[in-house]
């Protein structure tokens, strides 16, 4: 557990935000803080298009030879690693065309703080500036592009004088393909992002504290969403049913909050709850470090948690936070 302290960072982290005050929920309003650019986020839009097409090439080829009566399910398929560089190179090239192909004002930074697409663009996700200029994204395309190779090289196996990723169909096909966390999680590493040692699990102090029993059945620590892990590591005890049992969807969070006595604040102290925001509402909460730094499990399906900059957050968690406090004790991580 550690003590509340004020945050020192703040001042300096400010400086990068802009702000404005925001409905949160029925009858609650407050400061809600956005980025005037965000890097990590243009580039893991761009590593997200470097994977869609690269999944895309694998399971094609996988479907076509199946089909074909080419190979049987068990057969390793064989994707030469100078393919891959070839089709994210290609892709690559899109995507600064894209930047370069913004008009005058957006290029230059002269923007009106929306993101801007390109006319007739089929990406969007790619167009979008996130307060940068074309330089700027087409330097984080170039490391993008480099941290993805790497990590497809990484994986390759040299077979009969070929370096060659080797799968077969079934795992390719799979909705869940294991490469994809593996990929994502090496660009959080390249990309400065601090992971977990260990996957998420319940610590005998966590359970003891939350009063959960010995042989009590309880969900698998590593499937917890964002909220449930954020409130287990403030030490919530009124989210223990949400936690351990039930599902705490992101449409309960700014009123179930409110009953249990947390107000939004202007100014972060370490242990509030950091609440991401999109036009639909909550997508996203992590816990502040008195570093500066969020804590939180980026999905689901992450079975590991981060420790990462306020915005360097996937785009879908939107372009705004709210900060929560309550006075409590909490559990603490380093």
């Amino acid at each position: 557990m550690s003590s509340l302290h004020c945050n020192t960072n703040w001042p300096a982290i400010q400086k990068e935000l802009s702000s404005q005050y925001v409905e949160i929920g029925k009858e609650l309003a407050g400061r809600a803080y956005s980025p005037k650019a965000q890097n990590f986020t243009f580039a893991l839009q761009c590593h997200s298009g470097f994977y869609d097409l690269f999944i895309a090439d694998l399971k094609s080829t996988a479907q076509k030879r199946l089909a074909e009566n080419q190979i049987d399910r068990d057969t390793a398929i064989g994707f030469p690693l100078e393919k891959i560089q070839r089709n994210i190179e290609v892709y690559a090239e899109y995507c600064k065309q894209i930047a370069l192909s913004l008009p005058l004002d957006k290029r230059e930074g002269k923007s009106d703080g929306k993101d801007a697409t390109t006319k007739g663009c089929s990406d969007p996700k790619v167009a979008t500036r996130f307060g940068l200029t074309s330089a700027q994204q087409i330097n984080a395309i170039n490391k993008t592009k480099e941290i993805f190779l790497e990590c497809c090289t990484k994986m390759c196996t040299t077979y009969q004088g070929r370096t060659l990723l080797l799968f077969t169909a079934p795992t390719i096909l799979d909705v869940k393909f294991p490469l994809g966390f593996d990929l994502q999680n090496f660009f959080y590493r390249k990309s400065g992002l601090r992971s977990s040692k260990d996957p998420v699990s319940f610590s005998k102090q966590e359970l003891e504290y939350f009063g959960i029993q010995q042989n009590e059945q309880v969900k698998n620590p590593q499937k917890l969403n964002c909220a449930e892990f954020a409130l287990l590591k403030t030490g919530e005890l009124q989210a223990k049913e949400q936690i351990f049992k039930t599902d705490f969807l992101p449409k309960d969070w700014s009123p179930t909050l409110k009953s249990w006595g947390y107000r939004p604040v202007t100014k972060p102290n370490e242990n509030d709850l950091v609440m991401y925001l999109n036009d639909e509402g909550p997508t996203h909460l992590g816990r502040y470090l008195e570093s500066g730094k969020i804590e939180s499990k980026l999905g689901g399906e992450q079975p590991y948690f981060h420790w990462h900059d306020l915005f360097d957050v996937p785009a879908h968690y939107g372009k705004q936070v709210v900060f929560w406090r309550k006075n409590r004790f909490t559990f603490g991580s380093d």
